[in-house]
């Protein structure tokens, strides 16, 4: 993060591995947390210094911003409206669904991926496979429910990110030996914990599209942001 902050990059977005990490060991958690400790003083002290706050997940942080429904869907996948096309002309939902490009070796993640596939987009029936897809992607259960979800960490129903925190639903079939939809990666649950935690301590900021109708009245701080959110819509 410090490496991309001296290049001058100003949007830097980091995700947790959906595949196993055969390292990872529940303890570590305490040094995941040390690392995202010094890139949260180095975040801070970007933020003090310049107004710049290139790391996306403390970007995002504005003043009042609520929550998503605990009860959500955990990927926007489900609403069928994205479409990957895959080199043999194969469809899906999402490029982690796509087949070309990986093998899958457990069983429960292929049966699972299976009544993904939506068919090639020359089919002449493929409209009605794609019409098909959010309720083949409900039945296969990886997607919904988020508050049944749980880790070795806790339930997610009990959690306090449950409407902050990203998972990937596939990388609940890449944890070795599960067959459980609702057991999530003991790893990717962790960065949860612990990027959630720092992004709660970071400061908030005025929302731009709150701002852009702000009266005039307002704070010199206030207006500086006004001013950078009606930049922004023009």
């Amino acid at each position: 993060v410090d490496y991309f902050m001296t290049k001058g990059v100003m949007q830097i977005s980091i995700s947790p591995v959906i595949t196993p990490d055969v390292g990872w060991r529940d303890e570590l958690i305490d040094e995941l947390d040390a690392q995202y400790d010094r890139i949260y003083e180095s975040s801070l002290r970007r933020y003090r210094n310049t107004g710049d706050i290139p790391l996306k997940i403390f970007q995002s942080k504005y003043d009042g911003t609520p929550g998503i429904s605990k009860r959500s869907a955990m990927c926007g996948v489900v609403d069928g409206e994205s479409l990957v096309v895959d080199v043999d002309g194969q469809a899906y939902g999402c490029t982690v669904l796509a087949g070309s490009y990986q093998e899958t070796d457990s069983q429960f993640l292929r049966s699972c991926l299976d009544p993904l596939r939506m068919g090639s987009i020359n089919d002449p029936e493929f409209a009605k496979c794609h019409a098909l897809f959010p309720e083949a992607i409900r039945q296969v259960r990886l997607f919904h429910n988020k508050e049944n979800k749980y880790s070795s960490y806790g339930r997610c129903g009990e959690c306090p990110y449950i409407a902050q925190c990203s998972v990937c639903p596939i990388s609940i079939g890449h944890v070795p030996g599960n067959s459980d939809p609702n057991r999530v990666s003991d790893f990717v649950c962790a960065y949860n914990l612990v990027s959630r935690r720092y992004r709660e301590r970071f400061p908030s900021r005025p929302n731009p599209k709150d701002l852009i109708a702000c009266p005039p009245e307002v704070s010199d701080e206030m207006r500086r942001w006004k001013t950078l959110a009606e930049t922004l819509k023009g």
